[in-house]
Parts: structure tokens; C-alpha cells; sequence
């Protein structure tokens, strides 16, 4: 953990060398993923560390899981995930530790804000589960997801952020349908808020419906710390969680004047 924070410290302060006059655009801290994408020849980390209850007797920790990201052009991204999390059970089952398969694919910008049409993009990603602990592994090598994400701008300090979207947990399961709608608030230069609906919803399967709220703060336009928290409404949802994240980008090129 220590090497982590230490890691994250040093990204930080090199990318104060880099400044961009837009204020840093990230995923999270809430469910609802962003239609922006990193700059051009950038580098963007988000990451956060979960205590999360998915039930009365297992506790989940994320310690942490990071997305990072690569600016490819001015509207496309590659994206790679990486978890490290451990779950703890309160009866026979032994306590699992270790890391969740990588995720790897992109997003890409597909049009932008026009009246009430949204600002919209697509990620695209597969987990590979050849690349996890050995707990962690599923059967199939692939599990793919796609999400379409959406953003309109309602007023100056209020914004709408939604998904849908699909994912497997390996490519014979039935998919599982995400939504999330997420209404954001600017408080100021630096701080930002908002409040979520989220959930997943699979055939054969009870639905998970899930609320939560968070709030951002913008230290600089290239460095963001968030809090956020949520819980479950209905049976099948894990019965709350609380996220703690850092985001940062800098810079891997100089820009020239041809770019």
C-alpha cells in the first residue's frame, strides 16, 4: 500500500510540469463512465480504493483497482484495468486474495453535444482470464463489455450523465444489461458533485438496483481526488460500499506545431 501512495505521489508531482488549461475528465468516482477521452498523447491513472458489503457475511476490499489510460488521437483511447482486491467470509468459505482479470480495450469519441442530442462515445473491452489470480479465473479466456456513454449539458453548473450497455462474465453466460443515470453538479472552480442510479439486470437472475453519491475536488487540471459512497435497494445489490480515489494524467509527448 505504501509503495502505491508513494507511486501515485511521484506521477502527481510530474505531471504538474504538464499543464492543460481543461480540467482533467475521469470515470469516476461515480458508475456512470464519461463520453470524454484522455488528450492526445497523454497518460490519465484513476484509481481508487473500495471497502465494500456485499453481503451480511462477506466484506470486499479493492486495494486499489486502477484504470489506466493512453490518448491514441484526440478521440480515442486505450484503456487497461487492473484489480487487487481481497473478500473475507464470515463462515466456511476461505478468504480470497489476489487479482481480477485484466481488462484491456478503448473508447472512442462517436459524436458530439447538439441541442438535446448527447456528446456520445463507445468503450469497448475484454477481460482476460488467463490474466488473474487463479481464484479469480473463469472458464472462458474472453469476457467482453460494451457501454455507450452519454452526456448532456443542461445548464452551466449542471450536467446529465448516462450508460447502457452489456457485459459477460465469460462469452457462454447470458449478458448482463447495465444502466445508470447521473444527474452532476458544479459547486465551483474545483468542486464538483452528484447523485446515481445504477444497475444490472440478467435473465434468470434478480436485478440489482443501486444508489449513490460523491463528491470531486479538482486540485489542479491535472490532478482530482474524489470521496464517494452508495447502497443497495434491492435484495440481490450489495448492501453498501464507500470509495476513496486519485486521478492524474501527464503528459508522454511534447506537442509539436504540426500536431
Amino acid at each position: 500500500m505504501k509503495f502505491i501512495f508513494t507511486l501515485s505521489l511521484s506521477f502527481i508531482t510530474f505531471s504538474l510540469a504538464a499543464q492543460l488549461t481543461e480540467k482533467i475528465e475521469t470515470d469516476r468516482p461515480d458508475q456512470t463512465e464519461c463520453p470524454y477521452t484522455v488528450p492526445h498523447h497523454w497518460i490519465q491513472a484513476e484509481m481508487g480504493i473500495v471497502k465494500e458489503k456485499p453481503g451480511t457475511k462477506i466484506s470486499h476490499w479493492s486495494i486499489p483497482s486502477v484504470l489506466w489510460k493512453y490518448g491514441i488521437s484526440e478521440k480515442m483511447e486505450l484503456r487497461v484495468i487492473t484489480e487487487y482486491s481481497s473478500y473475507t467470509f464470515d463462515n466456511k468459505y476461505k478468504d480470497t486474495i489476489g487479482f481480477h482479470p485484466v481488462h484491456i480495450g478503448f473508447k472512442l469519441q462517436l459524436w458530439e453535444e447538439k441541442g438535446w442530442l448527447p456528446k456520445t462515445s463507445i468503450i469497448a473491452q475484454a477481460g482476460f482470464n488467463r490474466l488473474a489470480s487463479k481464484d479469480f479465473r473463469s472458464l472462458s479466456f474472453l469476457a467482453p463489455n460494451f457501454r455507450f456513454t452519454m452526456q448532456n449539458t443542461l445548464t452551466e453548473e449542471i450536467s446529465l450523465g448516462y450508460n447502457i450497455g452489456a457485459e459477460w462474465d465469460d462469452t457462454k453466460s447470458n449478458a448482463v444489461f447495465a444502466y445508470t443515470f447521473a444527474p452532476g453538479f458544479s459547486l465551483s472552480e474545483q468542486w464538483y458533485a452528484y447523485v446515481e442510479a445504477f444497475g444490472f439486470i440478467q435473465k434468470g437472475e434478480a436485478a440489482q438496483h443501486n444508489i449513490d453519491g460523491g463528491f470531486a475536488y479538482n486540485s489542479s487540471s491535472n490532478v482530482k481526488l474524489d470521496l464517494s459512497g452508495g447502497i443497495g435497494i434491492s435484495k440481490e445489490s450489495p448492501a453498501w460500499y464507500v470509495n476513496l480515489g486519485c486521478s492524474f494524467r501527464f503528459a508522454l509527448k511534447r506537442k509539436t506545431n504540426k500536431e
